[in-house]
């Protein structure tokens, strides 16, 4: 049985995160720009894990089960070595964060 997991929270945080840097620098940014900016091309299960507001061994314990959070982050994997990253872009597709703030 999987645990259907909240996405509205994950969405209010990213624009949040992003109205901040908006009224830093006094234009429009988007949740990608934003996400780009701040962890680059690559997010590693940490960075993703803290976007998430889950605990990084939590996080990873998610990943390995058959789950709508899985399902959709699992495509954006990169491996690395024996090192998990996932492609920033991908991510913020994966969970619909694309949202322009004013």
């Amino acid at each position: 049985m999987t645990a259907a997991y909240n996405y509205s929270k994950i969405r209010s945080t990213a624009t949040n995160m992003v109205t901040m840097t908006n009224d830093q620098y006094g234009d429009l940014m988007t949740a990608e720009e934003y996400l780009l900016g701040r962890f680059g091309p690559l997010m590693s299960m940490a960075q993703v894990a803290d976007l998430l507001d889950r605990s990084p061994d939590g996080f990873r314990v998610a990943m390995y089960t058959d789950s709508d959070l899985s399902r959709k982050l699992r495509p954006t994997v990169v491996r690395v070595g024996r090192r998990v990253f996932f492609r920033t872009i991908q991510v913020n597709d994966a969970l619909g964060l694309d949202a322009l703030v004013e």
